[in-house]
């Protein structure tokens, strides 16, 4: 091999073996053999590589030689290194894992290296590695030994491994015992094994809240969708013919018999409902939309972008505050095909407003010959008037002011799964289920189960019995009842709790501005949001909120067998 290699090594007085190479050819060769004769006699040293007078490409020779080892290597888990910045040098991350050699970019040549502790005048440090703790790290192999670790799926144990390693080397410090280090990735591995989606306490006071899922469904509904998820069902099947049949048929006689409507088509939420109806109505013409109505619905979701994606083109009309129907007629022209009205569920223009009704927007569209398709929002089915609540436009006051097609959602007000419902004129909703787009946003079993099983609650008049409107018509007085009961509870458990007065909204996008007055369990804990963190980390997570130095439970959205739960999450946070 052309060239020489010259070794030089010594043990530095912080226990570091250094060991340099000198005059080192420019031949990978050379390289190769440097560093297979370091992985067979120093695997167990903590070693610092520097080269000196090395040829320019030398440090990519290594890299490139470096790359290929640890491709061929099958210990490539067992590296604890990571390279370290040293005084502004661009560094190459750690030798082959199983030599545990840092490789570092080499310098310009000539240069030699900073003797250990010396100032660094004008030499430049071609490579280092300080000593650390971090590098006393086990490998993951010898951790996946550990008894605590080799019942797990290997997988799971290998990742747990891996987060706990990371974290580790990112502290400064000692790095704590090999069985301590087993026990904490034992707790990642178990973390691991939970499902992503718990069953949660719903403590905020939000009916509707989107992070939990927005409406929780009634019993018979949340049975139904374990029936048909756990088992085979009719769901296109005709018992008497023995024929295959329409998944859709049910859903589209309950809303049809609750609403009014001509026809109903569901499909998988309300954004695929408006898309679908668009794209059905007016791919290639011109929908209009007032300016106060162009609204985000959620996830940065806009419904301009809504209707581009429908390929129709949106036009703007009216101002945010004030659309007349005026508006309406002078930017009809021989390309509009829709009138899409939106209701702004999820905020409020109060003052100097004024919008057409449903009633001038179906004047309108008639005289221009066009389709009225009004986006509701909510779902609602009901007066909300009765809880003391402004009202909700429901999706009967819809089709009676004259739209041609209603859409809503399934898991807002309506308190169902989340579906997209539309309603309206027979012919429309035909071609509707005839467009291909349909079949991509159509729902599963699962939601027809479920959201039959809701509509089924309303029709025989036990609307009561789902919770979301449950939760609106709850009393103060019987929130009240809740929150003192659990306080009482909780006192006795030794933890600093009371009752005090609050507000909370339904949220999901329904019934905007409005504020429900409620009661909450006040938790005055000494580190506030370590303790809130433990409440939501708990083996039942229990989901408050944090204000004025405190954490609340609301009481509204918590249910009375659900109170045992929060008791023994708070008692164990608390302690």
């Amino acid at each position: 091999m052309p060239g020489e290699i010259a070794l030089q090594s010594n043990i530095t007085p912080s226990g570091l073996f250094f060991v340099r190479l000198v005059s080192l050819s420019r031949g990978s060769g050379a390289i190769r053999f440097v560093l297979e004769f370091l992985e067979s006699v120093l695997p167990f040293f903590d070693t610092l590589l520097e080269l000196t007078h090395a040829s320019p490409d030398s440090a990519h020779q290594l890299r490139d030689l470096r790359s290929s080892k640890e491709e061929q290597d099958d210990d490539d888990d067992d590296n604890q290194f990571r390279a370290a910045q040293a005084e502004g040098e661009e560094l190459v991350e750690g030798a082959p894992r199983k030599t545990h050699i840092p490789i570092i970019r080499a310098g310009p040549c000539g240069r030699s290296p900073r003797a250990e502790g010396k100032p660094a005048g004008e030499q430049r440090r071609i490579g280092a590695v300080a000593q650390s703790e971090r590098r006393r790290l086990p490998s993951v192999h010898a951790l996946l030994e550990h008894a605590a670790l080799t019942d797990l799926p290997r997988p799971i144990a290998l990742r747990a491994v891996r987060e706990t390693l990371d974290r580790l080397r990112k502290n400064d410090g000692a790095p704590p015992k090999d069985e301590e280090i087993v026990e904490i990735a034992a707790e990642r591995a178990a973390s691991l094994l939970k499902p992503s989606f718990q069953s949660a306490v719903n403590a905020t006071g939000t009916i509707l809240n989107t992070g939990l899922g927005r409406a929780r469904l009634a019993k018979s509904a949340a049975e139904a969708a374990a029936r048909a998820a756990g088992e085979h069902t009719t769901l296109e099947i005709d018992l008497e013919s023995g024929t295959r049949g329409d998944r859709q048929k049910a859903l589209r006689r309950l809303l049809c018999d609750l609403t009014g409507a001509e026809s109903a088509y569901v499909v998988n939420n309300n954004a695929a409902a408006v898309l679908l109806a668009i794209h059905t109505l007016a791919q290639g013409r011109e929908v209009l939309l007032s300016r106060g109505q162009s609204v985000e619905i959620g996830g940065s979701f806009r419904m301009p972008d809504v209707v581009r994606a429908a390929g129709a083109t949106l036009v703007d009309v009216g101002c945010t505050n004030k659309t007349r129907t005026t508006d309406y007629e002078v930017a009809c022209s021989t390309n509009t095909a829709v009138l899409l009205r939106c209701h702004p569920s999820n905020f409020a223009l109060v003052g100097f407003v004024e919008e057409p009704t449903v009633e001038e927007l179906a004047d309108v569209a008639a005289r221009h010959g066009l389709a009225l398709v009004d986006d509701v929002g909510s779902g609602c089915l009901i007066d909300t008037t009765k809880f003391g609540l402004p009202h909700e436009p429901t999706l009967i006051d819809s089709l009676r002011g004259g739209a041609h097609l209603v859409t809503a959602s399934g898991d807002k007000l309506l308190g169902g799964p989340q579906a997209g419902i539309i309603l309206g004129n027979l012919e429309l909703i035909s071609r509707i289920a005839r467009n291909p787009l349909a079949r991509v946003l159509r729902v599963d079993k699962v939601t027809c189960a479920a959201l039959e099983a809701t509509l089924k609650l309303y029709q025989s008049g036990r609307e009561s019995e789902i919770p979301t409107i449950r939760y609106l018509a709850r009393t103060e007085a019987e929130i009240s009842s809740l929150a003192s009961k659990l306080a009482q509870k909780l006192k006795r458990a030794g933890v600093a709790a009371e009752v005090t007065e609050g507000w909370c909204e339904p949220g999901g996008g329904s019934l905007p501005g409005v504020r429900l007055p409620s009661r909450r369990v006040t938790l005055r804990a000494k580190h506030v949001d370590d303790f809130a963190k433990k409440l939501r980390l708990g083996p039942h997570p229990v989901i408050g909120y944090t204000e004025g130095g405190a954490h609340h439970l609301d009481m509204r959205t918590v249910e009375p067998e659900e109170i045992p739960i929060v008791e023994r999450a708070v008692a164990e946070a608390w302690s």
